[in-house]
């Protein structure tokens, strides 16, 4: 019996190497937060940020954390004092001190305080605007970490243990209950608006709570996954994750990673809570852009083998470089080619003697897109150029932020 359960199992295999793409965006910051289409985010600076429309803009405010969602906008600043967007600007939360707060719960506001007391504030007491009577609620416990989704709140504490409160409600935030225990090392701990359950660790590595539904609000396991494979520049590390569970009583399964074209792959396995995880680490180079990896499992199933596989395609982001083939070829007029390879692919202009040249009845400028990477621009001049006068062929680009150019004919 338990070997036919084997065999209907296998067509249901847990077979996860997670990557989430993504669309890099110009701006560097240190935390961020996003909740019912609003994104906010700190920079190293304690500057504080909403992304409009494209970009990132800064708002007339110093925070340290910042947190979006059905609660409002809210953020701490470095001296713990607690602000709340309002009527166009952040208004300070009296009598109340938080290093780290979240908005994600049902209208309530939580947080932690710079000794790691946890506190909470139900709905309507938000929603009337908090005063410094405000009638916050304690929770038993030290945390480091805590953050509300519509059913449940999640946190972390100092050993890296991770604990859930359940059946929180904009008029429960202390809900009757006590934290739960549950499985896990974490350095921090996130809820969704819709109640998703993220996690990191001490190495950075990201995790997903799997089967959190709200009938069973700690969910089943750990899964752990790569974010935006397609956002790695060129030097940075990749982490690709696959895991699958055992079946039944059969052997372990085996994770394998191949990639197409064939590269040298450094891998390491191990067992946890009988899912087998493997994960395959490596520094991201240009060349490496559009390799597509593999990770195969493979079980013995009585006298055969079954196997299957799932894909990730890399994208690595590095700065474009010009082709030596770029040239210029003198003659009654002027003509130059420039060809050049970036991810994202640049923009590019042509400079003469250090001025940008655009289409005119002297000169005419036209461009080939190649490849996703690869750009070819050419410029005819009719006019007469001096011994000083120099053409550059300038690329524009946001991998690092900035410009570089080659002079091709002087």
């Amino acid at each position: 019996m338990k070997c036919c359960l084997c065999l209907l199992l296998f067509s249901h295999l847990f077979l996860n190497t997670i990557a989430w793409n993504c669309e890099v965006i110009p701006g560097t910051l240190k935390q961020i937060d996003a909740g019912l289409g609003i994104v906010g985010g700190v920079n190293n600076d304690n500057e504080a940020f909403l992304f409009l429309g494209t970009r990132f803009e800064k708002i007339g405010s110093s925070l340290k954390h910042f947190t979006v969602g059905p609660a409002g906008e809210l953020g701490a600043n470095s001296s713990n004092n607690v602000f709340k967007f309002a009527d166009g600007s952040f208004k300070e939360i009296p009598s109340i001190q938080l290093k780290q707060v979240d908005a994600g719960g049902d209208q309530i506001i939580v947080g932690v305080s710079p000794v790691e007391d946890v506190f909470c504030l139900i709905k309507d007491a938000n929603n009337a605007r908090p005063s410094g009577d405000a009638p916050w609620i304690q929770l038993a416990g030290k945390l480091k970490y805590y953050s509300c989704g519509p059913y449940s709140c999640w946190g972390v504490n100092g050993a890296g243990n991770v604990v859930i409160r359940r059946s929180v409600t904009g008029a429960t935030c202390g809900s009757p209950g006590a934290f739960e225990a549950v499985d896990g090392a974490l350095s921090m701990v996130e809820v969704a608006s819709d109640g998703n359950v993220f996690g990191v660790d001490t190495q950075g590595s990201l995790f997903q709570r799997v089967g959190v539904t709200t009938s069973n609000p700690p969910g089943l396991r750990w899964t752990g996954f790569s974010i935006c494979p397609n956002g790695h520049k060129h030097g940075s590390s990749v982490s690709l994750r696959c895991s699958a569970e055992t079946l039944c009583s059969s052997p372990p399964p085996t994770l394998t990673w191949s990639s197409t074209p064939r590269i040298p792959l450094s891998e390491s396995s191990r067992l946890q809570e009988l899912i087998l995880i493997s994960d395959l680490n490596f520094t991201a180079t240009h060349s490496q852009h559009r390799v597509t990896f593999t990770c195969t499992i493979t079980y013995q199933l009585q006298d055969e083998n079954k196997t299957a596989h799932n894909n990730i395609d890399l994208h690595v982001q590095y700065a474009p470089k010009i082709s030596n083939s770029s040239s210029c070829i003198r003659t009654d007029v002027t003509v130059c080619f420039c060809e050049v390879d970036g991810n994202p692919s640049p923009e590019l202009e042509w400079h003469l003697s250090g001025r940008p040249v655009t289409n005119s009845s002297n000169t005419f400028v036209s461009e080939e897109r190649l490849s996703s990477t690869d750009l070819r621009s050419s410029i005819t001049l009719h006019q007469s150029l001096t011994h000083t006068s120099t053409m550059q062929c300038v690329i524009l680009f946001s991998v690092l932020i900035g410009v570089a150019g080659v002079a091709l004919v002087r």
